[in-house]
């Protein structure tokens, strides 16, 4: 293996390396996302869970 070789071989290493780290950063987002959705789907679902419990009262008022 000549040094030219061995070059270009560290070269390819470093962009190989350098797609995975974006890889990396891209899958780190993507979980960020989900984690605020969610969130986001949790605040709904007790929102609603309150509402229905509001509504179930109002309804048994009138029976």
């Amino acid at each position: 293996m000549t040094t030219e070789e061995i070059g270009r071989n560290v070269a390819e290493a470093a962009s190989i390396t350098v797609e995975i780290a974006g890889s990396i950063s891209d899958v780190a987002a993507a979980a960020e996302d989900t984690n605020r959705s969610t969130d986001a789907t949790r605040s709904a679902a007790a929102e609603m869970s309150r509402v229905a419990d509001e509504l179930r009262e109002l309804v048994g008022q009138y029976r």
